[in-house]
């Protein structure tokens, strides 16, 4: 992926993360942790990369041997991480 790309470059399959990212790197932006990228992401692909992300969430937590299904804290948490994007 690289310069210049419209989403029509892209297939179905790639991942709304790598189209965000070529899109900053073609203007030059840095996307550092603390990086504000709404300017580089429309409300329809936020959602995208809230899915995008949500296996990986749980996959992290599972990882950490957090028990998803009974632990109150974890439960949700990814309500919580999107109602965060909205703001």
């Amino acid at each position: 992926m690289g310069k210049g790309l419209k989403m029509t470059d892209y297939d179905k399959e790639t991942p709304i993360s790598m189209i965000v990212k070529d899109r900053m790197d073609d203007a030059g932006a840095r996307y550092w942790a603390n990086d504000n990228i709404s300017e580089f992401i429309s409300e329809d692909e936020k959602w995208d990369l809230i899915d995008e992300l949500e296996e990986k969430f749980r996959s992290v937590l599972s990882s950490l041997i957090i028990d998803q299904s009974e632990d109150p804290n974890s439960m949700g948490c990814l309500l919580y991480t999107s109602d965060a994007a909205d703001e």
